[in-house]
């Protein structure tokens, strides 16, 4: 369950910090051996977050929204606040 939450720490914290939210555009970035692909969009003031990550292809759902985020990694429940990867968000930033 630690993996999963930081493998959801991670494709927060490079969603969070892509500018262009409103066009639903795939995305990709590499952490920790594994390689993300995801599209964010924006419906009111909630961003969701959708794709994949690889090596197995598992699929990741995750709403961004007051402050938290909330969804699915591989059938597993994630719930932290946004402000947990604050910290992230720089160092992932340039990984995008």
């Amino acid at each position: 369950m630690k993996t999963l939450f930081k493998l959801a720490l991670a494709a927060t914290a490079v969603a969070a910090s892509t500018a262009a939210f409103a066009k639903a555009e795939e995305k990709s970035f590499q952490k920790d051996g594994y390689t993300y692909v995801y599209s964010v969009t924006e419906k009111g003031a909630t961003k969701q977050i959708r794709g994949k990550y690889f090596p197995g292809g598992r699929e990741f759902a995750l709403e961004v929204r007051n402050g938290r985020v909330e969804g699915t990694m591989n059938n597993s429940s994630v719930d932290f606040s946004l402000a947990s990867v604050a910290n992230s968000t720089d160092a992932l930033a340039s990984a995008n």
